[in-house]
């Protein structure tokens, strides 16, 4: 009869071939677990450093786009690049034409000031000099300057690269746009009259002038 209570006897043949089949199992069984826990770590590394390249560049990016250029410095305008409208006696921004500006910028973000030194030629020939010195900043908050004895508000923001300065008072609407070259030798200040710049700029700038940095 037999014995329930304990399993049936093995040969010594069957019980070793038992045994290396366990054996067998349990090594493939380590290998498989081993590759899939490589292969997994392989795969956890390679997305890890995609997110991190990934991170660094978008940082990048933002960090060019974000940066904001330095206006500082001495500029002379530059009348045979600057695009200035024919002389108009009818017309209070047109009757005047440039013979020299010389435009002094201190910007220590966000605050600017802006110097400008300046002789005109009216159509009579006569040769006007006049200075104004504005106070800005790029914070889009007001400030309030004088031009030519009237009180104007100024208001300025960065749009990417350029600073756009909005100019309401007695003497009209205006919007200013300053830009930098890549080489940061060139200076250019765009200039719109009328309100319906105010909300967004159209067409060509009434006046385009452009200054090169003088290192006197």
């Amino acid at each position: 009869m037999f014995n329930l209570d304990r399993p049936p006897m093995l040969n010594a043949k069957t019980e070793t071939a038992v045994n290396l089949k366990g054996v067998f199992n349990r090594n493939g069984s380590s290998r498989s677990l081993e590759r899939v826990t490589k292969g997994t770590d392989i795969m956890i590394r390679t997305i890890t450093l995609a997110c991190l390249l990934l991170t660094v560049a978008t940082s990048a990016l933002v960090s060019k786009q974000d940066k904001k250029p330095n206006l500082s410095g001495r500029w002379v305008l530059n009348l045979g690049r600057s695009k200035v409208p024919k002389l108009d006696p009818a017309n209070r921004y047109k009757c005047r034409y440039p013979k020299s500006w010389v435009v002094v910028i201190d910007h220590k973000e966000p605050d600017l000031t802006i110097t400008i030194d300046a002789v005109e030629v009216d159509d009579q020939e006569k040769e006007r000099p006049f200075k104004e010195v504005d106070k800005l900043t790029t914070e889009g908050r007001e400030t309030v300057n004088d031009n030519a004895g009237h009180e104007v508000h100024d208001t300025s923001i960065w749009e990417g690269s350029q600073l756009v300065t909005k100019r309401t008072g007695r003497t009209g609407a205006f919007v200013f746009v300053y830009s930098l070259s890549s080489d940061g030798r060139t200076l250019t200040r765009e200039m719109y009259s009328g309100k319906e710049h105010l909300s967004k700029r159209q067409g060509e700038p009434m006046v385009t002038y452009v200054f090169d940095r003088s290192d006197r």
